[in-house]
C-alpha cells in the first residue's frame, strides 16, 4: 500500500518556496492524521522547514496529531472549531503575507 508520505511532500513544497523570492512564506497542511511516513521524521522536517523561515500551519480534520508535529496547528473536530478556522488562518497569513 503505498499513499502521501508528507515529509517528503513538505520537502518539495517548502524547497519550491525558499527559492522564491517573496520574503514570507507559508504552508498550509490539511491533515487526516493519516502518514504513510514516519511521525517522527514528519516532526523533524517541519523543524527544519520553520528553522529556514517558512511558517508552516497544521489543520487536523477530525484527528489532533498535527498538535505533536506543527508549531501553529488547529484541530477541526466540530462546527465552532471550523469556524474558528478564519481567525487561525488570519492571525498567520494577515500578520505574515499583508502586513
Amino acid at each position: 500500500w503505498c499513499g502521501n508520505i508528507d515529509e517528503i511532500n513538505l520537502q518539495y513544497v517548502s524547497q519550491k518556496l525558499i527559492d522564491r523570492k517573496e520574503k514570507d512564506k507559508v504552508i498550509i497542511v490539511i491533515s487526516d492524521g493519516a502518514t504513510c511516513g514516519s511521525w517522527k521524521d514528519l516532526k523533524q522536517t517541519a523543524e527544519n522547514i520553520e528553522n529556514r523561515g517558512v511558517t508552516i500551519l497544521g489543520v487536523g480534520i477530525f484527528d489532533d496529531n498535527v498538535k505533536d508535529i506543527y508549531k501553529n496547528h488547529k484541530i477541526l473536530k466540530t462546527q465552532e472549531d471550523l469556524e474558528e478556522l478564519g481567525s487561525f488562518l488570519n492571525k498567520y497569513l494577515i500578520g505574515k503575507i499583508f502586513k
